[in-house]
């Protein structure tokens, strides 16, 4: 789950611990550290997973998680997200990320002729436009040795 918060932005997923157990995971230390004052989750440090797909993460139980999503539930205190965090000290430098990240977005939904009659994504002709390239598949670490397969040489 992603979640993009006044406090930073998150991946939650479920892993290790048996299933009891989750990672919240951030690309940016700070943006952890607010979570867990926002959350008060004493005594947890953030882990540093350098080749990882998201470098920083913590661990949480379901009583960890539930005070993570009230902390998520009782900073909702805004007409406008993007206003928000163009707002938020500490926050205001992703707006441009955020901007990016709602635009890819609203091109999947079909739109109303306010933002032209293209229809959404999944619905209009897309075989002249160009398609990014897709993203590596699986959990892959890079070989440091050789450098990261995913990114073009330099030779």
């Amino acid at each position: 789950m992603w979640i993009a918060a006044l406090t930073g932005w998150y991946s939650i997923v479920r892993k290790g611990g048996n299933g009891k157990e989750w990672q919240i995971r951030a690309r940016v230390k700070r943006d952890l550290l607010n979570l867990m004052v926002a959350a008060r989750l004493d005594g947890q440090e953030v882990i540093e997973t350098p080749l990882a797909d998201y470098r920083f993460r913590i661990l949480a139980n379901k009583e960890q998680l539930g005070r993570v999503f009230q902390a998520l539930e009782g900073s909702l205190n805004y007409p406008n997200f993007k206003a928000a965090i163009g707002k938020t000290r500490g926050q205001e430098k992703h707006l441009q990320a955020y901007h990016k990240i709602w635009a890819i977005m609203a091109g999947l939904q079909p739109q109303q002729s306010t933002f032209g009659s293209r229809g959404s994504l999944w619905e209009r002709d897309t075989t002249d436009e160009v398609e990014p390239p897709a993203p590596a598949v699986g959990h892959e670490k890079p070989n440091t040795k050789r450098g990261d397969p995913r990114r073009p040489s330099k030779n």
